[in-house]
């Protein structure tokens, strides 16, 4: 029996990653302090349940109504070395699951329950359980599906930037709001993996006629009827995410270089500034640090405050960079995680092999495009964010970059992480700075990388011993004081030549 969504009427999110991609961005988490700058489903645990390998959603946004419905299999492969008989999944906290099938149309047991999360107290989630007919065994896979709606207004009570809602101004649907099911439990080990657990997805969505969906993917049909609009979307990439934005979209592209730019009304000439940082972007952090295969990217506007954060081959861009011509670096940060590294599950929290990547290439970018002082001015702003950090808690100060995710303090790594690569990059100078890049995603584009492996690389290339630089930086926490004391990039590269 094929479920029926209208059954679906309305049943918070692990708080992702924390997105501080600019100078205004970073100012502006000295204001949030208080919540962790790193997100929880980057915990390092090894996951102990199965995998979705494959999305596909039939979804309706109802913007007048602020609800959706939605039809979502998911083939789940069993990665774990037990046979198992519940699968578990989270979803928005007021949205309700109507029926659950297996891929043969039969009826599945299941039950759902708004908890709160087991380690964030203002988390809660719809925990929805599905009870398999038969032990799916290591190896073996198999098909759920879920008929769910309701309304999603956000979880800013958890993190200030999930702004995620179905409304008339605007629709986003992500994965930081479980705005579809992610298979996991309500704790932070319950959540560990997810990024390293990527899929690939279809998507039909249905919305009414003046919106346009936008996503990460590429779009194979967009067929109009009556006063609604169906869009038929799959995945160009394996990604870790979903996200999908709805709102009275033009779009710009660059057909020659497969980019494209979604923009909200009256941010035309906005839209026109960022394809044209994306081009020289990605030119740019090609020359530098090498081809990485297709660099396709759409470009989705997001409102101001919401969190601009990058998928395979898109980004989510707040509006700030289509209205402010001094924000586009916001757009040189995220298409700078392209160029990153992948970081082993004990590490990731640090956010380091992300970004503080991200952020100094950033820097560098500007550098490129505005002047040598544009690169100096951007990291004196990461010196001083980093100067209110330790002035809210003097204990970062003694952290090392090794400790930054036990802390929860992966903020950090936008800062003082970024400075670490500045100061390796006097050290070494241009070209075989660039060629440590080059080497690390090289050997860890999929193989993840540890802080030894990076030592490693960045000593063999580099052709220099890099011990002291290592040891204040990464594993004891003396660099904080050359940080505060506001010592030059020049005179700490000189420390350690």
């Amino acid at each position: 029996m094929r479920i029926d969504p209208k059954q679906a009427s309305g049943r918070v999110t692990s708080l992702g990653a924390r997105p501080i991609g600019s100078i205004a961005a970073r100012l502006s988490l000295l204001a949030s302090l208080a919540l962790t700058a790193c997100g929880t489903s980057w915990a390092s645990a090894s996951p102990d349940r199965p995998r979705v390998s494959h999305y596909r959603m039939e979804l309706r946004l109802q913007p007048r109504e602020r609800s959706l419905r939605a039809l979502t299999t998911m083939t789940i492969a069993n990665t774990t070395s037990e046979a198992v008989t519940e699968i578990p999944f989270l979803l928005y906290r007021l949205f309700t699951v109507a029926a659950a099938e297996d891929g043969a149309g039969g009826r599945l047991d299941w039950s759902q329950e708004v908890v709160i999360d087991r380690d964030e107290g203002t988390l809660q989630v719809n925990y929805v359980r599905v009870t398999l007919p038969r032990a799916l065994a290591p190896g073996d896979s198999t098909r759920v599906t879920l008929a769910y709606g309701g309304p999603l207004f956000g979880y800013r009570e958890v993190s200030g930037y999930i702004h995620d809602t179905v409304s008339e101004d605007y629709c986003l649907l992500r994965e930081d709001s479980y705005a579809y099911p992610i298979l996991a439990r309500p704790s932070r080990e319950g959540r560990a993996g997810i990024v390293d657990r990527p899929f690939t997805w279809e998507l039909v969505a249905t919305a009414p006629a003046s919106y346009v969906v936008a996503t990460g993917g590429e779009v194979l049909q967009v067929q109009a009827a009556g006063d609604s609009v169906r869009y038929a979307i799959r995945s160009r990439v394996p990604t870790w995410r979903l996200d999908i934005a709805a709102a009275k979209f033009a779009r710009i592209a660059d057909p020659q270089r497969g980019l494209a730019v979604y923009v909200l009304p009256g941010h035309d000439s906005g839209a026109a500034r960022v394809l044209e940082g994306m081009r020289r972007v990605i030119a740019f952090f090609t020359r530098r640090f090498g081809d990485i295969g297709p660099t396709s990217y759409t470009a989705i506007e997001i409102p101001d405050g919401w969190g601009s954060q990058a998928g395979p081959l898109y980004l989510l861009q707040t509006a700030a960079a289509f209205t402010d011509s001094t924000r586009i670096g916001e757009v040189y940060h995220e298409i700078g995680h392209s160029w990153n590294a992948v970081a082993r599950p004990e590490v990731q929290r640090c956010r380091w092999f992300d970004e503080a990547f991200a952020s100094y290439f950033e820097a560098l970018a500007k550098g490129e495009f505005e002047g040598p002082e544009a690169l100096r001015a951007d990291m004196e702003v990461s010196r001083a964010v980093f100067r209110r950090w330790v002035e809210a808690d003097s204990g970062y100060a003694r952290l090392p970059i090794v400790e930054f995710g036990k802390r929860e303090a992966g903020g950090l790594s936008y800062t003082k992480g970024a400075w670490a690569l500045h100061v390796l990059h006097e050290i070494l100078g241009d070209d075989r700075f660039d060629r440590v890049i080059r080497e690390l995603i090289r050997e860890h584009r999929v193989t993840p990388a540890g802080f030894e492996d990076f030592r490693r690389i960045a000593e063999r290339v580099g052709g220099r011993k890099l011990d002291r630089w290592y040891r204040e930086w990464f594993l004891e926490a003396e660099s904080s004081r050359l940080l505060l004391e506001g010592a030059s990039v020049e005179a700490m590269a000189a420390r350690y030549r």
